[in-house]
């Protein structure tokens, strides 16, 4: 099972690799299956969660 550390990094790789939507996907994880969680991941994930939002929304007026 993913682990709130892994899902994380992961999405931090995603950022590095433009992968937005994924990226996104997993900071929402972070912050939501991990009630219990460590507090510093989840804010951090809060933290990256701007920045993946607006590069989206880069994309997707590109697409337009």
């Amino acid at each position: 099972y993913p682990q709130q550390r892994t899902c994380l990094a992961a999405a931090e790789c995603c950022m590095q690799l433009g992968r937005w939507t994924d990226a996104r996907r997993l900071l929402d994880r972070v912050t939501r299956e991990f009630p219990r969680g460590d507090d510093r991941l989840v804010e951090k994930a809060k933290q990256h969660t701007p920045k993946v939002l607006t590069e989206i929304a880069k994309q997707t007026d590109k697409d337009n």
